[in-house]
């Protein structure tokens, strides 16, 4: 009798996963904030409510000093 090993199902790798932008800074007054992200591929850009990151079509919806909300959703924090 020859036992088989579980198939093994494919796991997402971080080839195919989205890289996140880090927070580097926040900074302004009131409510005129802006972030320095850096992006996956190492470049830093400075964004403000509505700006588009680059290369996606993902704008920031907001920024406090808590952190960054894109309009997909996601929230990106230190």
């Amino acid at each position: 009798m020859t036992a088989s090993l579980p198939s093994v199902s494919e796991q997402p790798t971080s080839k195919n996963r989205k890289e996140l932008p880090i927070i580097m800074e926040i900074n302004g007054k009131d409510k005129r904030l802006n972030a320095v992200l850096r992006m996956a591929d190492g470049r830093q850009t400075s964004v403000t409510t509505g700006s588009q990151l680059p290369g996606t079509s993902v704008t920031v919806k907001s920024i406090s000093l808590s952190g960054v909300t894109l309009s997909d959703g996601t929230t990106l924090t230190f």
